[in-house]
């Protein structure tokens, strides 16, 4: 686009240390290491909606908490603006979480329930000066759950968090993270809790706040229809490493790695022809000392020799398309 992204991923990983025990020793183990993110590199503009999606345990959630330094890189850079992110908060981390925001999968988790709705949200906007007075604050937060559907917003700053739906309580997660104006959101599987009923509303409030702020959100999720819905781009993560990134409607519509073509075809709110369906067996291998091939081999249907014996390499498909499979072309 001719314009620096506000944030880029530059070979970013996290590894974790652990023991495992040396085979024919009752009592000896040796170091590995668990690759839980293992070189990712992403860029994401402005105003942009990065879906990045993957089976549990493939290091998507990782990639959130290192974005918001919640965990520290083991190597690689994580720039904002061009600065790099540790450098932002040891400078000023009140200004660092404001510029970074975060929204958990369980919404019951995220609130103090001893507090009301407006205890909580009078807390954050003070922590961060926003707003000169109390009454202003209120207002702003009455005008706020207004402009998320929790109307009348009387009715909701004076209850408890446990009074209200996970829906509703989603509404005010997103609602606290907005006020804050951040550059950068991260929704960690932030719908997949909630009734089908309720994802919908609460994407579509995903996507207008971001797009009314100009903010840049990644959307975590396990779900490839409702990521491929709400994304500009989507990158697949599968053991640490993005298999596929491309724009949306490019991946969902030429897809090009076997694991992406896998989740769409099992997708069921997909419109696919039933004989498209690709089943695998088994659950991902343990992300430690992968061995020199494709990670996905295992379990891919169209594994072959060199799968097994070399470790594909990013290909491009178009300008902003690209996999990692020996297969791509």
């Amino acid at each position: 686009m001719g314009v620096e992204a506000i944030l880029q991923m530059k070979n970013v990983k996290k590894w974790y240390e652990t023991r495992v025990p040396v085979k024919n020793s009752r009592f000896k183990s040796e170091k590995k290491f668990v690759k839980a993110v293992d070189g990712i590199n992403l860029d994401v503009n402005a105003g942009e909606i990065l879906g990045v999606i993957g089976e549990s345990g493939c290091g998507k959630s990782t990639l959130g908490k290192l974005l918001m330094l919640l965990e520290e890189p083991t190597a690689g850079e994580i720039l904002i603006n061009g600065v790099p992110s540790h450098e932002l908060y040891k400078r000023n981390q009140l200004e660092f979480r404001r510029k970074v925001q975060i929204i958990f999968q369980n919404p019951f988790d995220s609130f103090d329930p001893r507090n009301t709705i407006a205890t909580v949200l009078l807390r954050t906007l003070k922590l961060h000066q926003i707003g000169s007075s109390k009454e202003e604050r209120l207002k702003m937060i009455a005008d706020a759950l207004e402009e998320v559907g929790l109307k009348p917003s009387h009715k909701y700053m004076s209850r408890y968090p446990h009074e209200l739906s996970g829906g509703q309580l989603q509404r005010i997660s997103i609602l606290r993270a907005m006020l804050l104006e951040p550059e950068i959101l991260i929704a960690d599987e932030a719908v997949s809790m909630l009734d089908v009923s309720v994802r919908a509303g609460i994407i579509k409030l995903l996507k207008k706040l971001t797009e009314a702020n100009n903010t840049a959100l990644i959307f975590i999720s396990h779900d490839i229809n409702t990521t491929s819905y709400i994304s500009d781009k989507i990158a697949v993560m599968y053991l640490g490493e993005v298999v596929e990134y491309g724009l949306a409607e490019d991946l969902v519509e030429r897809t090009s790695h076997p694991y992406t073509k896998v989740l769409l075809s099992n997708s069921a709110s997909i419109d696919m022809k039933e004989n498209e369906a690709i089943t695998i067996s088994g659950e991902p291998p343990t992300p430690i000392d992968h061995g020199p091939g494709c990670y996905f081999a295992p379990r891919c249907y169209m594994v072959q020799d060199v799968c097994l014996s070399k470790h594909p390499k990013h290909q491009s498909i178009t300008n902003h398309h690209r996999a990692s499979c020996h297969f791509v072309k």
